[in-house]
């Protein structure tokens, strides 16, 4: 097939999710159409591990889940758009784990993000958060390794747990000024930011 490039939106996802290794664009949700594509009504995601070439993922229906082994290992994967229209949106543990070309992340709908443990561990690329401010809630080493170079904490995150950020390319943290007061922290692990 040479270097073709398939973009897909869900219209069946048991028929999608079958033997079809040459994606590189997949969205879900609710249907519309943008750029000429036919964006379809599913919120299922499961096992876009199978998809290797993937480099873009959206979802335009909310809710929807990260779970463990969704997206880990995409090494082509560079973008993700969650829209969420429920309080909480959690980002499970390992989910993006080694997505060595994730540049950026995009969760829209939402005023408290839940990171769990080595959710975007080894990010190497991954630059762009669109609100960090936003994250009530930080696993072990779950930016462990990234491209981020500016962190501000919410005022309801309470511990900063080890490795959170260690080996990543922030130089400025913000735990002093809007919204937090250091004070309301109950524990910075000490390596927390090591060797940043």
């Amino acid at each position: 097939m040479g270097n073709r490039t398939l973009s897909i939106s869900l219209l069946d996802p048991d028929i999608i999710y079958r033997n079809t290794t040459e994606i590189s664009t997949l969205t879900a949700g609710k249907a519309y159409e943008e750029n000429n594509n036919i964006i379809s009504n599913s919120n299922i995601v499961m096992g876009l591990n199978d998809y290797p070439r993937l480099t873009y993922y959206a979802n335009t229906n909310s809710p929807i889940k990260t779970s463990n082994t969704h997206f880990n290992n995409l090494q082509e994967l560079k973008k993700v758009v969650f829209n969420n229209t429920d309080t909480t949106f959690t980002v499970d543990a390992d989910a993006f784990y080694n997505c060595l070309k994730l540049e950026s992340v995009t969760i829209n709908g939402t005023e408290n993000i839940k990171v769990k443990d080595r959710a975007f561990y080894n990010n190497i690329m991954l630059s762009e958060f669109n609100d960090l401010t936003k994250i009530t809630e930080l696993g072990h080493s779950c930016f462990y390794g990234s491209a981020l170079n500016e962190y501000t904490s919410n005022v309801k995150l309470k511990n900063i747990p080890e490795l959170a950020f260690s080996k990543s390319s922030l130089s400025t943290v913000n735990l002093a000024g809007t919204p937090i007061d250091p004070a309301e922290l109950s524990v910075i692990d000490n390596r927390a930011f090591r060797d940043c």
